[in-house]
């Protein structure tokens, strides 16, 4: 008999399009004050991550997979298909895995103030955290300065959750949040909101995940730090409404909209690359992105024990070995699961009126490997489940994207 699951917090607002907040490291909930105004005409859903706020506290070790499996199980307590994802820093990152195992679930996704996981040498060990530190990197000193009561409040909050012990087995699992290789995957219409002066996360970062996302808009800040909710709460609401209702106004296929912030365009892949040098992330990032501009597919596998891992992270699941090869596949496999999103950038071969069929696929020449990607087929045929396909490629937002097709008879 299974365990029963552990049920999120959650607090709903309001009434209509369903959209998630996942918030940041050492807050809870209470962290959304300012945008308790969205619920005028959305559905509010504020969860609290384990072993935060009011949520059951985490049993460490716990996995990104659990994690995962939490806000999965948070959209199926509100009683919704599917939401609306925004992830703000350590929660950006848990956001981009659910994107990336449970897209099924997501009607777009807005990474806020985050990054991609970085290599083995940034991710073995966590440092002790102390509230008000992290508070202060969270905060220009402009509005520390202008706002003492405020930051009062919050170190207060910040030491509560400290107090619960579950910030360095939170910080371990998100060791293993999606690469900038695995984020280059996503089917996903996708926001990236990031503060120039961001003292938490380098600003690179935030350009890392929109010039790796397909598709991904990129708008930046001026003038706040990392928390850019809460320092400047009517333009960031002003630009996630705008984001949000959108996709679901255009059941997902996007119309280009101005923003509070400032819009970029999508970088080109030298500056793609460039930015992968400077983020400090592994090198087989960047020879995953390589091949994939070159039509050939890599999956990691481990050079100790052979386990095939997807995505990539910088240890081995198994046995973690740090030495996790990047291995070309021919892409053959069998589907095992497919639906249909209504939703995405338009991308060459994919009829988005009716709905864009994503599945996941058993590579056959990776073992243990459930890669998810479009499924392509003529009108009469798309992929199901069970049907031998083969890889082919897509072009979404100027850049080559893996998809499925039925696999030719030899």
């Amino acid at each position: 008999m299974s365990e029963p699951r552990l049920r999120l917090s959650l607090a709903v607002h309001g009434q209509g399009t369903p959209l998630m907040l996942l918030h940041g490291g050492l807050v809870d909930r209470r962290s959304w004050a300012h945008q308790l105004e969205l619920a005028e005409g959305h559905q509010l859903l504020l969860p609290d991550t384990r072993g935060f706020g009011a949520s059951w506290p985490m049993e460490a070790p716990a996995s990104i997979e659990q994690l995962v499996d939490d806000v999965a199980g948070a959209i199926d307590d509100a009683g919704v298909d599917r939401v609306h994802l925004l992830g703000f820093s350590i929660g950006g990152m848990i956001a981009a895995a659910v994107a990336l195992r449970r897209p099924e679930r997501l009607s777009s996704l807005v990474l806020e103030s985050t990054t991609a996981a970085r290599s083995v040498a940034h991710t073995r060990s966590v440092p002790p955290v102390e509230p008000s530190a992290h508070v202060r990197r969270a905060f220009s000193a402009a509005f520390r300065d202008a706002h003492p009561d405020f930051m009062t409040d919050y170190v207060a909050m910040a030491r509560e959750n400290h107090a619960r012990g579950s910030m360095p087995a939170l910080a371990a699992c998100v060791a293993h949040a999606p690469t900038l290789s695995a984020l280059a995957e996503l089917c996903i219409p996708t926001l990236v909101v990031h503060a120039r002066d961001d003292a938490a996360i380098p600003y690179r970062a935030g350009e890392g995940l929109a010039a790796t996302i397909p598709g991904a808009r990129l708008v930046s800040f001026d003038g706040c730090g990392h928390t850019i909710h809460i320092e400047k709460p009517s333009k960031f609401n002003r630009t996630l409404v705008d984001f949000v209702d959108e996709h679901e106004a255009s059941n997902g296929i996007p119309r280009r909209r101005q923003h509070g912030g400032k819009m970029h365009d999508r970088p080109t892949d030298d500056a793609v690359l460039n930015v992968f040098d400077d983020v400090l992330v592994d090198h087989d990032n960047i020879e995953h992105y390589r091949a994939r501009l070159e039509h050939r597919l890599l999956i990691a596998r481990c050079a100790d024990c052979g386990h095939w891992q997807h995505p990539p992270r910088a240890v081995c699941a198994q046995c973690w070995s740090s030495e996790m090869l990047p291995t070309e596949v021919s892409g053959d496999g069998v589907v095992e699961l497919a639906t249909v999103l209504h939703l995405g950038s338009a991308v060459a071969g994919v009829d988005y009126v009716s709905g864009h069929p994503i599945g996941a696929v058993a590579l056959s020449d990776a073992p243990g490997v459930r890669f998810t990607a479009t499924l392509v087929g003529d009108a009469d045929h798309r992929p199901a489940i069970g049907d031998a396909v083969e890889l082919c490629w897509l072009e979404r937002a100027g850049r080559p994207v893996p998809a499925f097709r039925p696999r030719e008879a030899s």
